[in-house]
């Protein structure tokens, strides 16, 4: 059925079946088997002699042939292994090898090849015939076709695969990839003498084209600038799609004392072609970029820190005035900005200023509340209402996201004891940044801070990014395990936006993939689109865990997730995020 018969090991009692009187198929008519109705199944049958350790083949029947394309007169006398090729998986065959020798029933998946070299996938199912002395005489091998199916989820994991190295809009590298290629080109410049340069292109002003003609048409010309720029990172380069409106250019190869020079004619090069205005729905745009620059190893000494000062350069350019390059010279910020804004998140944390809003997560079929996920805002006496991309950031670089998330769990804490009081008793979920996991003591700490504040941790969901989750599986795992054994559900939130990996995937306790808003903006449009959120759906319910469709925000998308199963959905078309009084009332008439 698949494998040879192997000798048990010494010590062992080895299995001495009876001998049918010959290997001919017209001795199935004296054993227990009716021939006739094996010819008439519509499922592949064959039928193998146990007593010789070569398992001949002793009958097919005719939808073995059908399937195999193999004849009756060709398969008798051969072993089933005839149908595996190299891409067959040797640790099925070893397990069903090892149940022939045992003498016991086995079911395998195995993917074999027909006779003109087609792959195939079956279900075997393998079967003792015992005769009337008690003995084995045969094993009776049942296949039926599951190609369908195997074809189906290849597809599906292909096309999730894929995001795990590029980007779905633009069809440049990602982060992922372009990290990757960061980090072996240091090596090899360590290890050669030789240099690095990254430069972070930002796009200027490309919010007012989102606010002005909507994302769609912001996405088509980010399709249309990526097109433009590629090529001028040149033979040994790379240029990927940081996110958003961001793109990074890797330089690796470069030799010493030339490697600004080739950095600063990447970026003339890449606003060059950026000259030329953009035509988008019949309008004319002009759109230019700051670019931070940084080398290895003048100003960095590994990718993180090329990273983190590229960045920092870019931000000079934007001070500059925009439309500039800048080399990282090793200052970020105007040091009495910067000490003004600490001081001011300082006050806001301490103060009154920060406050929770609360977006519904709702059923997709019918748009009915199932749960809200908590987002952070500050009212800010200078600005206004700021969103958290306007203040976390500097936060982490001053070293005030503990309190700050601090502040979110006392915040939520209150709000859910409130609900409560009033018989209100939502689901909520919340994040945490990357930088609270690197924290040792983080599950402990909440655990005791939940307990404290009287919250059941089931009825929280802690939304964790991508990258933070898959990137560093062997620290993370174990903490998401802790996580978990609070009673906390955790969501990945963001999936498919630069990180995936289906082999970490599997391995963490995690319930819910939430889909990056980026995939449904083009659906029901771009079949593409259609295709990745239709996989990410497919992985999601296959590993058992939720969905979460972000960034919902026309009818035919809810359409579009309904019929494809995916059972929980967010965005503007089911609400905005609220304040608590507001949510507040929309519990009540819900409830």
């Amino acid at each position: 059925m698949g494998a040879g018969r192997r000798r048990p090991p010494n010590g062992e009692k080895p299995v001495r079946p009876k001998r049918f009187p010959s290997s001919s198929p017209a001795t199935l008519t004296r054993a227990p088997i009716d021939v006739q109705t094996l010819d008439a199944l519509g499922v592949a049958v064959c039928i193998a002699d146990a007593t010789d350790e070569e398992l001949p083949l002793l009958y097919v029947n005719p939808a073995f042939e059908r399937l195999t394309g193999w004849s009756a007169e060709e398969a008798i006398g051969r072993n089933c292994t005839f149908l595996q090729g190299p891409d067959t998986d040797p640790v099925a065959v070893g397990g069903l090898r090892e149940a022939l020798r045992r003498g016991r029933e086995y079911r395998v998946t195995l993917r074999n090849h027909k006779r003109d070299g087609t792959a195939f996938w079956n279900d075997l199912t393998v079967t003792p015939v015992v005769g009337a002395d008690g003995e084995i005489t045969a094993f009776a091998g049942v296949l039926v076709d599951v190609t369908a199916r195997h074809t189906e989820r290849e597809r599906a994991q292909e096309q999730v695969r894929r995001l795990e190295f590029f980007d779905p809009l633009t069809g440049l590298p990602n982060r992922s990839q372009l990290e990757s290629r960061l980090r072996a080109a240091v090596t090899r410049a360590r290890r050669r003498g030789l240099c690095v340069a990254l430069l972070l292109v930002d796009l200027d002003n490309f919010k007012l084209v989102n606010d002005s003609l909507g994302h769609t048409a912001g996405d088509r010309l980010l399709r249309r600038i990526a097109g433009r720029l590629r090529g001028a990172e040149g033979g040994d380069g790379l240029l990927a799609r940081h996110g958003g409106d961001e793109f990074l250019m890797l330089l690796a190869d470069l030799a010493p004392g030339r490697a600004e020079k080739s950095a600063r004619a990447a970026a003339a090069e890449l606003a060059e072609r950026l000259g030329k205005p953009f035509t988008v729905a019949g309008a004319e745009f002009h759109v230019e970029c700051s670019i931070g620059i940084s080398i290895f190893p003048e100003d960095a000494d590994g990718p993180e820190a090329l990273m983190q000062h590229a960045d920092s350069a870019m931000y000079q350019s934007k001070g500059r005035g925009r439309a500039a390059s800048t080399v990282y010279a090793g200052v970020t910020h105007d040091p009495l900005e910067r000490l003004s804004l600490s001081s001011r998140l300082r006050r806001a944390i301490a103060g009154d200023e920060l406050e929770l809003h609360f977006q519904p997560i709702v059923w997709t079929g019918s748009g009915r509340l199932h749960s809200m996920e908590a987002l952070l805002r500050w009212q800010d006496p200078e600005r206004g209402l700021v969103q958290p991309d306007g203040f976390i950031p500097a936060a982490e670089e001053m070293g005030l996201l503990d309190p700050i998330g601090n502040w979110v769990i006392e915040a939520l804490a209150a709000q859910l004891n409130e609900w409560r009081g009033l018989g209100l008793h939502p689901r909520v979920s919340f994040n945490v940044s990357p930088r609270e996991l690197h924290r040792p003591d983080f599950a402990i700490e909440l655990g005791e801070r939940l307990r404290a504040f009287g919250i059941d941790p089931a009825v929280l969901t802690m939304e964790l990014t991508e990258s933070a989750t898959l990137r560093e599986p062997e620290r993370i795992g174990p903490l998401l395990h802790d996580l978990r054994a609070l009673g906390l559900q955790l969501a990945i939130d963001d999936f498919g936006a630069g990180w995936s990996s289906l082999a970490r995937l599997r391995s963490l306790p995690v319930q819910m993939l939430k889909i990056d808003r980026s995939f449904l903006r083009e659906i029901p449009e771009d079949p593409e689109a259609g295709a990745i959120v239709r996989a990410v759906i497919a992985l999601s319910d296959a590993l058992g865990m939720t969905t979460v469709a972000e960034g919902v925000e026309q009818p035919v998308q809810q359409h579009f997730l309904a019929a494809q199963g995916c059972p929980l959905s967010q965005g503007r078309l089911f609400g905005d995020a609220l304040p608590a009084p507001a949510m507040t009332e929309r519990l009540r008439s819900e409830t």
